[in-house]
């Protein structure tokens, strides 16, 4: 290969890495709305134009960009092709890291080394795949073993398991656990609410689910959509619902459980808060990042805001909203190659202050303490910050993959809690430490907590409740070291 064909290469495999990394795969993500389809279409899409030797540069241009964009999904099928525990990876990303090398490595040489393409690049490939396929009932079996572990953990106490899983004596449901998301507690009824599935993972719509804990954990169905947020009025006489499939926010009757107000969103609402004082419900929407005034009683909007003219860029993603009574403003993040955490004024939505954020994903506020907590799942830390001047108090380490957080303001801790690895992390918001970690499953979700204050959270395997002793005895044991 002469200097002229190696730097048309070159030139070839740089503008296929930008037009993939900005168009192709985002096209395939927006697409089919999932990860994990468009990365499947990207392999092929790679061994296709791998093939021919024109389009190689094609090719090598989309892995590079594959990659970055669905690092994630190639934990995943390593994880699951070469049935190493989710906690390695997350432990030593110096492993992942080696491997997406070996990967990419086995590519290039596959290019210069057309004699042994085949032996290079697509039988390896197939043969993982093979021995995935030969070995999965393996791995699954792996995950029951780690059931049986959560199920004899004293750290915990299932409250009823869902599908395959079961406990003597323990009502088992025959739904997804994992899918189990926004669980609140309604103390009037002492029935829990949550939104079940998601139109991403199944055929049918998602649900709203009343489920009674009186009656065996029997559910109902009260309407269907894809709930991100929740949130309940003073009195818990109403029900606040933002629908991202549908656009739409609701407002429901919580004594039957009956729709009484619904208003039109701006593109896939994703969080929502009140404002009892003025009777305002804000909500914020992912696509398009704008935060929307509605009236409490009418749902009749009253003025919106895009969030992407104050930040001045073009693309931002809204995830979390908060209104803090104590000092009157609106607390929230959006997502833009990092993230932001603004204050907003309540009445004209105005930016006060912001700062510039890692990969947050959620933002919770301790009122005993007076601070607001933020968890960044891309470099594993937990931060502390003073809500005013947005001051950085304290932080702590707890690895890759959290996404939620829950303040305990009764015991004086917080939860922090992701679906991958399945590990729920306890800090102790008085002495900033942590106090360990609990593995309770994939695809956890967020703690809450019951009508007797005693926090619970649900993985795959179950809706459980922690146990307090448990949790105390960490304190002590912590502060015996």
């Amino acid at each position: 290969m002469n200097f002229a064909s190696r730097l048309g290469f070159i030139v070839k495999f740089v503008v296929s890495t930008a037009i993939s990394y900005f168009g192709i795969i985002p096209l395939l993500k927006s697409f089919f709305e999932r990860s994990i389809p468009a990365f499947v279409i990207t392999w092929l899409i790679i061994f296709a134009a791998s093939i021919g030797k024109q389009t190689r540069p094609f090719a090598a241009g989309l892995l590079l960009a594959s990659l970055s964009k669905f690092s994630f999904e190639y934990m995943l099928a390593a994880n699951m092709v070469l049935r190493f525990p989710k906690t390695v990876f997350y432990s030593d990303p110096a492993l992942l890291t080696a491997l997406l090398v070996v990967i990419a490595f086995s590519f290039v040489a596959s290019l210069y080394f057309k004699k042994y393409f085949l032996a290079l690049w697509i039988v390896p490939t197939a043969a993982l795949f093979l021995y995935h396929l030969i070995f999965a009932n393996s791995y699954y079996d792996w995950i029951d073993v780690h059931f049986h572990k959560v199920a004899m953990d004293p750290a915990v106490d299932f409250l009823f398991t869902t599908r395959k899983y079961q406990i003597d004596s323990k009502p088992r449901l025959r739904i997804n656990g994992a899918h189990l998301r926004q669980i609140q507690v309604h103390p009037p009824s002492g029935t829990l609410i949550a939104n079940y599935g998601s139109t991403k993972s199944f055929s049918k719509m998602p649900l709203f689910l009343v489920l009674d804990p009186n009656n065996s954990w029997s559910y109902k169905e009260i309407g269907t959509g894809d709930s991100r947020s929740v949130q309940f009025s003073k009195d818990f006489s109403k029900m606040y619902i933002v629908d991202w499939e549908h656009d739409t926010v609701s407002c429901y009757d919580t004594e039957n459980w009956t729709q009484i107000a619904v208003a039109s969103t701006k593109d896939e609402p994703h969080s929502i808060c009140l404002d009892n004082k003025r009777g305002f419900v804000y909500v914020m929407t992912e696509e398009g990042c704008s935060i929307e005034q509605f009236d409490q009683i009418t749902l009749k909007k009253r003025l919106a805001v895009d969030l992407r003219e104050a930040f001045k860029y073009r693309q931002l993603q809204g995830i979390q909203l908060l209104f803090l009574e104590q000092y009157d403003r609106l607390y929230g993040l959006v997502m833009q190659q990092g993230g932001y955490l603004f204050i907003l004024n309540p009445e004209s939505l105005g930016v006060e202050r912001h700062m510039r954020v890692g990969s947050w994903t959620d933002i919770a506020y301790d009122a005993g303490h007076n601070l607001l907590y933020g968890i960044d799942y891309m470099n594993g830390t937990f931060y502390a910050l003073e809500p005013s001047a947005l001051e950085l108090k304290f932080s702590v380490k707890t690895g890759h993959g959290n996404y939620y957080i829950t303040p305990d303001n009764e015991r004086e801790l917080v939860y922090v809690s992701g679906p991958y690895p399945g590990n729920l992390f306890v800090i102790d918001s008085t002495s900033q430490k942590l106090l360990g970690k609990i593995f309770l499953g994939k695809g956890l979700r967020k703690v809450f907590f019951d009508l007797h204050g005693v926090p619970c959270v649900n993985s795959q395997y179950g809706l459980m409740r922690l146990n307090s002793c448990y949790l105390q005895n960490l304190r002590v044991d912590r502060s015996r070291q």
